[in-house]
């Protein structure tokens, strides 16, 4: 029997994992990061990886544009918040 288990909600996440994670596609992500929504560290493979303040951040972006809002103005909310 082989375990599935997600890992702890503080280490690094890939790509794919994050994408899944908020409902989107890894194209989805690599877009919100083109526009500087999100941000995420490279390994020394050139993958990205994502930080659980990474997600948190990526699923209000997801949010936002859920209701409407433009990328600008998500970028805006976004840098305004206090817990940046």
């Amino acid at each position: 029997m082989t375990s599935t288990a997600m890992p702890p909600a503080s280490a690094p996440r890939t790509l794919r994992a994050v994408a899944e994670s908020v409902g989107v596609s890894p194209m989805a992500v690599r877009l919100y990061e083109n526009r500087g929504l999100v941000v995420s560290t490279r390994r020394s493979d050139g993958s990205r990886v994502y930080q659980e303040g990474d997600v948190v951040r990526l699923r209000r972006v997801v949010e936002l544009l859920d209701q409407g809002v433009d990328f600008t103005t998500i970028r805006y909310v976004l840098d305004a918040s206090p817990d940046r």
